[in-house]
Order: C-alpha cells, then sequence, then structure tokens
C-alpha cells in the first residue's frame, strides 16, 4: 500500500515503472528488480499545469509512505 499525506500544491500523481530496457539505465536499480519497483511522483500536469511569471515560486509537498 502507497499512502500519500500532507499533500499541498499539486492535482496530480504520476506512478511510473522502467520496464526491462530503462531498468538496465537505472544504476540503483537491480536488472531483475523492475517488476518490484514503481516511481511515485507529484506534480501539476496536462490540464493541472501551472504557469508562474517570472520570479515567482510554487510549492509542492508529499510524504509518502510504503506499508
Amino acid at each position: 500500500m502507497i499512502r500519500l499525506t500532507g499533500l499541498e500544491g499539486w492535482k496530480s500523481t504520476i506512478v511510473w515503472n522502467p520496464w526491462t530496457e530503462k531498468a538496465r539505465a537505472l544504476k540503483d536499480l537491480g536488472e531483475d528488480q523492475w517488476p518490484h519497483f514503481a516511481c511515485v511522483e507529484t506534480g501539476c500536469a496536462a490540464d493541472d499545469a501551472v504557469t508562474l511569471p517570472a520570479g515567482e515560486t510554487w510549492r509542492l509537498a508529499v510524504e509518502i509512505e510504503v506499508g
């Protein structure tokens, strides 16, 4: 189970797996470990994209718990 808490400033969650070919290029992921790997990223993608004026900032926060 993956639990996301402490959410701030984002609406999109991206979950991906490198599969066999891209797993070989990841130095910290063994070639046979990709079936047990999931990357969870937060962001503001597609219709949730954020455009900032020059000099402005945007804060994204999340706590990810795996259990």
